[in-house]
């Protein structure tokens, strides 16, 4: 596929229901908060009122073709369409799009991934990953890039799960986490967030 513009790339993104983008394109959508978060926006309620800035509408119109920003609320329900995973190599494909020819299907993406952090330049960087890649070689290919990172422990890795979950629950622990919580008033409701912070696990490992 000849990709020439950013939308192009989230061409084949999937979603969990049948849309037919008659409203407005999920691959608008997507770019959308895509170029938001580059230009340093943090949430989506400011990503929405930086695409519906008269300079930035235009902006987006002359190079990529959108001509219509969706409302708020449609913004936040097409998003919520996105099959994540796909997304994922989406990303990784505009990111570098040599990545394309390896990155086919879940099983060959973990060493797509970590062949790709091995030729970014990460240094001082976050690297934030689904529960697919958490793997133990994806998290010593981005200390060796001199990067942290933000991964996701679920059901892929059982033991990781079950060492953090209970860990946590100790109560002298809890009374010493850093915990930050943040409120954001939405269109339509209320969000709530709250962030705990611990030290390392030493004794936990990925498999």
């Amino acid at each position: 596929m000849d990709r020439t513009t950013l939308t192009d790339f989230f061409e084949e993104v999937e979603t969990t229901e049948e849309y037919n983008g008659y409203f407005s394109s999920i691959v608008e959508a997507i770019s959308i908060v895509v170029l938001g978060s580059l230009c340093g926006l943090k949430n989506f309620s400011q990503i929405h009122q930086w695409a519906e800035s008269e300079h930035v509408s235009e902006f987006l119109k002359e190079k990529l073709g959108i001509n219509h920003i969706p409302c708020y609320h449609r913004l936040l329900l097409l998003l919520k369409m996105v099959k994540t995973d796909t997304l994922n190599q989406c990303l990784m494909k505009w990111v570098y799009p040599g990545i394309s020819e390896t990155v086919e299907s879940k099983s060959n993406e973990i060493p797509a991934v970590q062949e790709l952090l091995r030729k970014m330049d990460i240094e001082g960087c976050l690297v934030v990953a689904d529960a697919l890649n958490c793997q133990q070689k994806t998290a010593e290919a981005i200390v060796r890039g001199k990067g942290d990172y933000l991964l996701d422990a679920k059901g892929n890795q059982p033991t990781l799960e079950k060492e953090i979950s209970e860990y946590v629950q100790e109560d002298t622990l809890r009374m010493g986490m850093d915990c930050e919580r943040k409120t954001e008033e939405w269109h339509y409701y209320i969000s709530s967030r709250k962030l705990s912070a611990v030290g390392l696990l030493h004794h936990a490992r990925m498999e």
